[in-house]
């Protein structure tokens, strides 16, 4: 069974990426999800048609408790935004059926473009157990490009290019598929607007801390060292590093709406935010780490 050829090029801008590894959650059906957006909102039709079968969500927070202080739910990326996947209360999705639902544990997050260079040659299957069961492959026809998302073992999770989006495992066999570089692509500067409002947001967060951390050390006669962002700024990058990383567990739920308010600001820019632990970057999409 072959895909319909396509001529559609595309290549991967992924806007939030945690860490240089992640867990995701692949759901054959996940039309069947309770899904808020990163309000606590339900989403919209146009959301939900997007949510195709075996559908990745990259894990932020497997568990945790909503504003409403009741619901569960996992906290996930799926298309660079945040969504919430709400969980029953003994800790299933809901609606709780007879559906598949897998969690891959430390995935290797790539998110290049490949080309697949030959007819039948490359193939894509829903299931990883399915890599020897050939009447559950897909293959894929010369010139196709797909986005390589993530690494699990030896195999490799694809976004393939076509008149809908199709996802699926692949084992890439030597010879048949090309990486896709984007060096042809002019980097733009990061504008001003953006970087003006990335300040003030870094300088709030920094200005709690300072308040917070000063207030607990002079009440109970402590000498915690004070949280501290520090930018770096040039023309096509911004780098952030947290003045100790030791602090980073303390700062958990704060750094959680830091990167939210952070990805607003960039939200629909072509700019990448890589964030990992006590570090983060900017930087447009089309330049590599």
């Amino acid at each position: 069974m072959r895909l319909k050829q396509t001529l559609l090029i595309f290549i991967s801008l992924s806007s939030i990426v945690y860490s240089q590894t992640a867990d995701f959650l692949i759901v054959e059906n996940p039309s069947i999800l309770i899904i808020y957006n990163k309000y606590q909102q339900s989403i919209s039709n146009q959301i939900q048609k997007q949510l195709v079968s075996f559908t990745p969500f990259q894990i932020i927070e497997e568990d945790e408790l909503l504003s409403d202080q009741i619901s569960h739910a996992s906290r996930v990326i799926f298309d660079n935004n945040i969504y919430f996947l709400l969980k029953n209360e003994e800790g299933n999705y809901i609606p709780d059926k007879n559906e598949y639902f897998r969690i891959f544990k430390n995935c290797e997050l790539i998110g290049d473009t490949i080309k697949v260079l030959r007819d039948n040659w490359v193939s894509i299957f829903p299931k990883p157990e399915y890599l020897t069961r050939k009447s559950q492959h897909i293959y894929l026809d010369e010139n196709r490009y797909c986005v390589r998302l993530f690494k699990y073992r030896n195999l490799f999770y694809l976004k393939v290019a076509g008149d809908s989006t199709v996802y699926g495992w692949t084992k890439l066999p030597r010879n048949g598929w090309e990486l896709m570089y984007e060096s042809d692509i002019t980097l733009v500067t990061i504008p001003e607007n953006l970087i003006s409002r990335l300040k003030i947001r870094i300088d709030s967060a920094n200005q709690d801390y300072e308040n917070f951390f000063s207030y607990f050390n002079k009440k109970y006669d402590k000498e915690n060292v004070i949280p501290y962002w520090n930018l770096e700024i040039s023309d096509y990058e911004i780098q952030g590093t947290l003045n100790d990383p030791s602090l980073v567990n303390n700062l958990k739920n704060s750094n959680r709406y830091l990167i939210q308010d952070i990805d607003n600001i960039f939200l629909g820019s072509n700019f990448v935010f890589i964030f990992s632990d006590s570090s983060f970057s900017i930087k447009p999409a089309s330049k590599r780490k």
